[in-house]
């Protein structure tokens, strides 16, 4: 996930928890409650098929077919968070991606433009370059830093100070995004700006932005060589306070990221703990921790995205489609199959890519003859 759409949602976490309801938007935008045709209603089970008939090659080109089609009609579609989740999801397919960034470069949503920007370096869309460059004078100092990244990525000339001055701005997302795109460009002389900016306390800026920023910018330093880092990753997955929280789900995605395994243990026992009332943790941080996990190896919390999958709550569900594509089992495809026709459109693009990332998968598989 993009660090600009992961901070967002990550910060809208502790109002949730203490209201129940949904997570907002990673882009500002709506929340994506778009009906498609023959979309099953809010909340029931997806329904059941023969598992069998998902294992057939054909039957697997055919729904992954079916997923590119979704994510390439969200990609350009109402919502901003849906364009920006359907790019991401499109890596894969560059040939379907690349005509949506390009319309999405010039998106009047700031947090669309910075994803559009980001996936040309990822997908090193490298003729998409001259739509990028008049991003570097955008008004958002975000969109700028993807910009950098997307022209550095792809071994055109830029010149990348001004990251180094988005580290001391005044807005801990400014320096989360901006830390973000230094640990993926990869270069190791940034890890002294790093631990520099980490150590700045933003006294005027509100403590949970403070705090996922610190995180974000500990996985640029573990990205970039220094696992140092990791402590603080792993001390935030033991909430103390229900403010907590948010740090916590971040810090369990981030570990998957950077390939942590030795905090396996307590992201499992995340999955199962509970608090002093008994009450076991949130969904969102559940689910977070089984994706962490999937990435590392351990598979088998696919359960807790069945649990999910059918929940009341869009976010959950698409939190639990998300589970499902990192675990990469063929036996998760009736499941994706029946959320594509989701009542939500933000459900129905986390189907999509998980289904594209099976496929994909399951492709690979057949080519290496296993």
């Amino acid at each position: 996930m993009n660090s600009s759409r992961r901070v967002d949602r990550v910060m809208a976490l502790v109002a949730m928890l203490a209201s129940g309801v949904a997570l907002a938007s990673g882009c500002a935008g709506a929340g994506g409650s778009t009906t498609a045709a023959g979309a099953r209603p809010r909340g029931h089970a997806p329904p059941k098929a023969d598992a069998a008939a998902y294992r057939d090659p054909v039957a697997i080109a055919a729904l992954r077919e079916r997923a590119l089609e979704v994510l390439s009609a969200a990609g350009t579609g109402p919502e901003p968070e849906q364009r920006a989740n359907a790019m991401e999801a499109l890596a894969p397919a560059p040939a379907r991606l690349e005509p949506i960034v390009r319309a999405n470069l010039v998106d009047e949503n700031q947090g669309v433009r910075t994803v559009a920007a980001m996936m040309v370096g990822k997908a090193m869309l490298k003729n998409s370059l001259p739509f990028v460059e008049p991003l570097l004078a955008d008004t958002s100092p975000r969109v700028r830093a993807a910009a950098i990244f997307a022209i550095r990525r792809c071994r055109a000339s830029v010149d990348p100070t001004p990251l180094a001055g988005m580290l001391q701005d005044a807005s801990p997302r400014v320096r989360a995004q901006a830390a973000f795109v230094l640990g993926e460009l990869g270069d190791a002389g940034a890890i002294p700006m790093l631990r520099e900016a980490a150590r700045d306390p933003m006294n005027k800026a509100p403590p949970s932005e403070v705090k996922v920023m610190q995180l974000q910018i500990a996985e640029a330093r573990i990205k970039l060589g220094d696992d140092d880092a990791l402590q603080e990753l792993r001390a935030a997955l033991y909430p103390a306070r229900p403010e907590d929280m948010e740090a916590t789900i971040l810090a369990a995605q981030i570990i998957g990221q950077v390939q942590d395994r030795a905090s396996m243990a307590p992201l499992i026992a995340l999955t199962a703990m509970k608090d002093e009332a008994g009450n076991r943790m949130p969904a969102e941080a559940q689910l977070a921790a089984a994706g962490s996990l999937a990435r590392l190896g351990a598979t088998q919390g696919g359960f807790i995205a069945r649990q999910y999958s059918a929940d009341p709550d869009p976010i959950r569900r698409a939190q639990a489609a998300f589970v499902f594509g990192e675990t990469g089992g063929r036996e998760n495809l009736p499941i994706l199959d029946g959320m594509l026709a989701d009542q939500e459109g933000t459900v129905r693009v986390s189907a999509a890519a998980a289904i594209l990332k099976i496929a994909e998968a399951a492709t690979a598989m057949g080519q290496n003859g296993r």
